[in-house]
């Protein structure tokens, strides 16, 4: 009994982030798709990155492949006056409203359930280094050479992982000699940034050129590394939206809900401050986004118009070309 109750805890531990849906599509040997950007990207390109891979892994679920989205940790951002690093997903966004849309789950719990084994594959997608074919833009990829030699990446050897002794025993003159023979398994890894985490690796590491979008991702993963049990897409930014708009961009984008701690403080600071509140700005919304229903119009919102300022790194690079605080603010209030 007790052991069943062990089983049962460490079976609920290691999938507290992943959904459990009513419409999952497969019970086949569940597969874990990893991705990451251009090191150093911005948050607002990563939510948006966020968005492409996770309608590939609808796609891949919706033809029948199990597969669960390991969500990267944040950190390494230039545009951070912190440095924090291996920041998990769900001290920003809410994790199970993400989970009604792909299931997901925080890369250090991914860790955890696979016991820390080797990611099976890294793919790290580039363009194509002659362009485009006669200017034209075409859905493609190929396995190529890789175009810029990351320093991120690079080959380790694996020795002594593995020692099998073999016995063999020999009758000669009614007595037994045993012969030892040491076989040493060698495998060479590739070591990575992998979000900062130590002693994580790779089995194996390739290049693809491609030119295409979440769908064209899709089907080169089921086509050619559906075995993987861990792929990782590296540098995937490459990728765009398959239709940018659509019904399941805005699934994806809506299911992006903040966490409800950065909800709450928010919510104090705008009724403290703004005196504004979603009940009188007529911006109430269901727990779940997929019952959440608006008609044009409905949201009045408030007396204040909110504005994201990009600026820190433009004052390096730009300073005489750009306004000052008062005179962005001068331009703002025309609007």
């Amino acid at each position: 009994l007790l052991y069943y109750l062990l089983f049962i805890i460490n079976c609920c531990e290691a999938n507290e982030s992943i959904a459990v849906l009513a419409n999952d599509v497969s019970r086949d040997e569940k597969k874990f798709l990893i991705y990451d950007v251009n090191y150093g990207e911005g948050f607002n390109l990563r939510r948006d990155v966020f968005m492409r891979i996770a309608n590939t892994v609808r796609i891949l679920r919706e033809r029948g492949y199990n597969y669960v989205l390991v969500l990267p940790p944040w950190g390494g951002l230039y545009h951070w006056r912190k440095h924090h690093l291996k920041v998990p997903w769900s001290k920003f966004f809410h994790i199970q409203s993400i989970n009604e849309f792909v299931p997901v789950i925080e890369f250090h719990r991914f860790l955890k359930e696979t016991n820390y084994d080797a990611i099976d594959e890294v793919l790290y997608l580039q363009g194509y280094a002659e362009g485009w074919t006669g200017g034209k833009y075409e859905i493609k990829y190929d396995q190529r050479n890789c175009i810029i030699n990351d320093p991120h990446y690079k080959f380790i050897g694996g020795l002594c992982l593995r020692i099998v002794y073999f016995w063999t025993h020999v009758k000669v003159n009614r007595t037994v000699s045993e012969l030892s023979s040491i076989f040493i398994l060698v495998q060479f890894f590739r070591k990575g940034w992998f979000f900062s985490f130590e002693n994580i690796y790779a089995r194996k590491f390739s290049c693809i050129s491609i030119q295409g979008d979440s769908e064209t991702l899709a089907n080169m993963i089921q086509r050619d590394h559906h075995h993987a049990n861990s792929l990782m897409i590296d540098r995937a930014e490459t990728v765009l939206h398959s239709h940018f708009g659509d019904f399941h961009y805005w699934e994806a984008r809506r299911s992006m809900r903040y966490a409800e701690h950065l909800r709450l403080v928010a919510d104090e600071f705008r009724q403290k401050r703004l005196n504004s509140n979603d009940r009188r700005d007529g911006t109430l919304i269901s727990d779940s986004w997929k019952t959440t229903r608006k008609e044009h119009g409905e949201a009045q919102g408030g007396d204040y118009i909110c504005v994201h300022w990009r600026r820190r790194d433009f004052v390096r690079s730009h300073s005489a070309d750009i306004p000052s605080i008062s005179g962005t603010a001068e331009q703002v209030s025309v609007l």
